[in-house]
């Protein structure tokens, strides 16, 4: 059986997003997660997909890791991320839908459970060093310096 277990790779997944940048996202600031350091904590969209598609691969082969991690369960809050990023995976894929044409091959193995899918389209990518480039210089971490708006300090 085929498992994909390298989907992901070092993304900066959270950055410092300044208020500028988010009142141009048309994004309201009065309940937003702030940075200790001034700011807000924000994620480009494409790494949030990969971050969801890699809980979702977690989930769905929780066996394997559920040994790393003694006594756990399922959770609610599990159900819940993976309800999430279900439908955050779909509301990308609809909005930026990929219109490649692809066909289907007979496999070669005679008792496969599937045809393979191929395209030959060509594909418009962007810059993965220049889009890493540019997170990585604003990467921040998530915890512990983020502030609730009642948090504010006067």
């Amino acid at each position: 059986m085929f498992r994909v277990q390298y989907l992901t790779f070092n993304i900066a997944l959270y950055f410092n997003a300044s208020s500028a940048e988010v009142e141009a996202a048309g994004v309201l600031s009065n309940n937003l997660v702030q940075y200790h350091g001034g700011g807000y904590i924000a994620s480009l969209g494409v790494y949030h997909d990969i971050h969801c598609l890699n809980k979702l691969r977690r989930y769905v082969y929780r066996d394997t890791y559920l040994d790393k991690v003694p006594e756990r369960n399922i959770s609610e809050y599990e159900e819940h991320l993976v309800d999430h990023c279900i439908d955050m995976l779909r509301v990308s894929i609809m909005c930026s839908p990929d219109l490649s044409m692809y066909t289907f091959h007979w496999p070669e193995i005679d008792k496969a459970l599937f045809l393979d899918a191929t395209s030959k389209s060509p594909r418009k990518c962007v810059d993965w060093g220049q889009l890493s480039g540019w997170s990585e210089r604003r990467m921040v971490e998530m915890v512990p310096t983020l502030i609730k708006p009642s948090q504010k300090r006067a």
